[in-house]
């Protein structure tokens, strides 16, 4: 993937018992993290600084705490600079995920509001590296995938899994919508576009488009 990315760094983590997959890249010495879901990310956080490479910039893919809680913390950690981007329309329901640590046998904690709340579809251009950020509601109504186009590589959070997709059954969850997300995300993203997802392995989306029965039942349906 460093290759893929052109980075000049790149690091695949999986945080926490509920092994979210949590990734810092850059093409400059100031680094990007995506979902900071487990305490672990603070390790790495501290590791960055003392390399001399501290995480500047947090994408949160959705506001589930197994992907944003310990943003705050790697933000403290990293110092001035260091921001937290999640969807605005992550905004309503962030509080109500504040409570979900508990439901999942996870101590009380406080969830770190974003710096910036993103609009749908914008384009962040970060350390060198052009982003854009898709809003693919569904599992969440800000749920965000993270596309580098000059590289062909996503990051789907909890929207599209390998041979799965993202649980609509949570409250602020609609499968409707997720219908209407995945249908754009195929329809957006070229089939050799690598994908990681929130949990799980790799994948493509030419893989998905073939052997993915979400996707399949999906394209029946239109």
């Amino acid at each position: 993937m460093k290759s893929i990315l052109q980075a000049s760094y790149w690091e695949h983590s999986v945080l926490s018992p509920l092994a979210t997959n949590c990734f810092v890249f850059s093409r400059t010495d100031k680094m990007i993290m995506i979902d900071p879901g487990g305490p672990e990310a603070v390790d790495i956080a501290k590791r960055m600084m003392d390399r001399g490479t501290p995480i500047k910039h947090i994408l949160i893919t959705h506001g589930h705490f197994d992907h944003i809680g310990w943003a705050g913390e790697v933000k403290k950690i990293s110092g001035d600079g260091c921001k937290i981007y999640a969807s605005k329309f992550e905004k309503e329901p962030l509080p109500d995920f504040n409570q979900w640590p508990q439901r999942f046998g996870f101590p009380s904690k406080t969830i770190s509001m974003p710096d910036e709340w993103i609009e749908p579809d914008i384009i962040l251009n970060l350390e060198g590296i052009r982003i854009e950020a898709i809003h693919a509601p569904g599992h969440t109504p800000g749920s965000t995938v993270y596309y580098v186009e000059d590289s062909n590589l996503a990051f789907t959070g909890d929207v599209l899994f390998q041979l799965s997709i993202g649980r609509t059954d949570f409250p602020f969850s609609d499968p409707e919508t997720m219908d209407k997300s995945l249908k754009k995300l195929v329809e957006k993203l070229p089939n050799n576009t690598d994908f990681w997802p929130g949990h799980g392995d790799a994948s493509t989306i030419a893989f998905e488009k073939i052997n993915n029965p979400f996707l399949i039942a999906l394209q029946k349906k239109n």
